[in-house]
């Protein structure tokens, strides 16, 4: 019964560590990994796709994942909504002040 109570809290432990380098090295907040998993042929395949830099937060998505905005014929890619959200209120007051 030690037995596997140890393993048990080795094993959360291990959950734990994962999950802190994971949002430390792949995406900050975001958690999110600059690969996919994708299905072809039965098999799983790993295949990198091309990072983007979000120009709010400053960290690097995958290009699929990201949330868009064009504006004047430039697209932005954003790692959440509240990036967004955040880039575009910024960029609104940076005109109004201009005006």
């Amino acid at each position: 019964m030690r037995l596997i109570i140890f393993f048990l809290i080795v094993y959360l432990f291990y959950c734990c560590v994962r999950r802190i380098i994971d949002a430390l090295f792949y995406g900050g907040s975001c958690g999110r990994r600059p690969y996919s998993q994708k299905r072809q042929g039965g098999r799983a395949k790993q295949r990198i796709d091309e990072l983007v830099k979000d120009p709010s937060c400053g960290v690097y998505i995958p290009k699929k994942d990201a949330n868009t905005v064009r504006i004047d014929g430039k697209r932005y890619f954003f790692c959440s909504l509240e990036c967004k959200e955040k880039f575009l209120k910024k960029r609104q007051s940076k005109l109004n002040a201009y005006k």
